[in-house]
C-alpha cells in the first residue's frame, strides 16, 4: 500500500492545497493530511475547526482515501509512525 503524507499549517486552507490533495489521492492508496500545530505561532483558526473544515471539503470532493490529523510534534516523527 502506498501512503502519502502532506504536512502543513493549512491556515487558511486554499484551493492550491486542495489541488495537491486531489492529485495525491490519485497517486496513493491513502493520503494523510497532517495539520501541524506550533504552540508559539498564532493561528487564525483553532485546530478542531480547521480539521473539520478540511474534512467537509474532502467529503464534498469525494476524496474517500484521505484522512486529516493534527499533531504538535515534528512532521518526520508523525510520518514514520
Amino acid at each position: 500500500m502506498k501512503i502519502g503524507f502532506y504536512a502543513g499549517s493549512f491556515d487558511p486552507f486554499t484551493n492550491g492545497h486542495l489541488h495537491v490533495i486531489s492529485t495525491s489521492a490519485q497517486l496513493f492508496d491513502k493520503v494523510i493530511v497532517g495539520i501541524g500545530i506550533h504552540p508559539s505561532k498564532t493561528r487564525r483558526f483553532d485546530k478542531e475547526s480547521m480539521q473539520n473544515a478540511i474534512e467537509q471539503v474532502l467529503i464534498r470532493e469525494n476524496l474517500n482515501n484521505v484522512t486529516v490529523i493534527t499533531y504538535d510534534t515534528l512532521s518526520v516523527d508523525v510520518a514514520i509512525s
